[in-house]
């Protein structure tokens, strides 16, 4: 890493000292763009090789003959959820937690208000990860979401305090969909939600202080290695930073994740995670909402990338970074 500017850029250049030789590239330099709308003209001008559009740009992208042609789609090891702060009420009660579970439409939020860049999921692990237990507890039930309402400590949604959905407001596109969800919840549990927008860097450091973890947003994780171990004691545990900062805490959790670390058999110890998973989803910390499509728009001349889903930052990020080439 040689040159980082705040907000802009970050820009590395190949070690010459790396055991495994030269990679193709000489520097690899990853450009900060807010407004997504500014980064796709940035991108037909040719001044970025490799972009992810915001679902709101899809479908224009996929009827354009050029750029539809230089769409790249892979799965992202990445569970997206509504992160509720579990010591601030209303999500105190277990109750409240499952009617918003009930009253969300992930497939309709998929499909139709991110544009298919997304599948819905019920649980925190992605399919195709040892762990993953396809449950199908919380689906969208209108009926079981008013029904959980009434009969929580609030009764319905008249005493319930306010609540605020804290979200990124640097870029426009995220607005419809924050509305959509308040809408979600006012049309199907008459709970009217209060829109919090605040800019990317104050909400990351509103996410890490428990002293000011917001009582709702969108919050996720991305596999830094392929192991339920990553998925659940990394984030979930009790003494996990994460999971500190929101307030979720299961002692019988830690001590089947506990036993599961320990465990040499690989059947066993899945296992133990599987049970994990289930313990997890029942507690119902926040509602699992989609696994993203990792959405990329990338320039024909880039070549000799295998993606990965791991790779967030840029196809090839992880398995491809020597063979990663730019041919004009």
């Amino acid at each position: 890493m040689v040159e980082v500017v705040e907000d802009q850029r970050i820009r590395f250049v190949a070690n010459p000292n790396y055991w495994e030789g030269n990679p193709k590239l000489d520097a690899v330099e990853i450009i900060y763009q807010k407004a997504s709308s500014v980064a796709l003209e940035a991108y037909k001008a040719g001044q970025i090789d490799m972009f992810s559009p915001d679902p709101s740009q899809l479908p224009a992208i996929k009827s354009d003959p050029e750029l539809s042609k230089q769409l790249v789609t892979y799965p992202a090891a990445t569970t997206i959820m509504l992160s509720f702060n579990l010591t601030k009420e209303p999500f105190t009660d277990k109750k409240v937690r499952e009617a918003f579970a009930y009253a969300f439409d992930r497939k309709t939020y998929c499909e139709q208000i991110r544009n298919g860049d997304c599948t819905p999921t019920l649980e925190w692990i992605p399919p195709g990860i040892p762990g993953y237990i396809g449950t199908d507890a919380y689906a969208f039930d209108p009926q079981k979401a008013k029904q959980a309402l009434a009969e929580s400590s609030y009764g319905g949604p008249e005493k319930l305090p306010e609540i605020k959905l804290t979200y990124n407001s640097d870029d426009p596109a995220a607005r419809p969909r924050v509305e959509w969800i308040a809408g979600q919840y006012r049309d199907i549990l008459g709970v009217n939600i209060t829109l919090e927008p605040v800019d990317g860097k104050t909400l990351v450091a509103m996410r890490k202080d428990p002293a000011t973890y917001p009582q709702m947003t969108l919050a996720g994780w991305i596999q830094d290695y392929p192991d339920p171990q990553n998925w659940l004691s990394v984030y979930w545990k009790c003494d996990a930073t994460f999971a500190q900062r929101f307030g979720y805490c299961n002692q019988e959790f830690d001590k089947i994740v506990t036993q599961a670390d320990q465990e040499l058999d690989q059947q066993k110890r899945i296992e133990l995670y599987k049970q994990a998973e289930q313990m997890l989803v029942n507690d119902v910390p926040g509602p699992f909402l989609y696994n993203p499509l990792n959405i990329w728009l990338v320039k024909p001349y880039v070549t000799g990338y295998n993606p990965t889903p791991s790779d967030d930052a840029f196809p090839g990020e992880f398995a491809s970074l020597m063979t990663l080439d730019v041919t004009r």
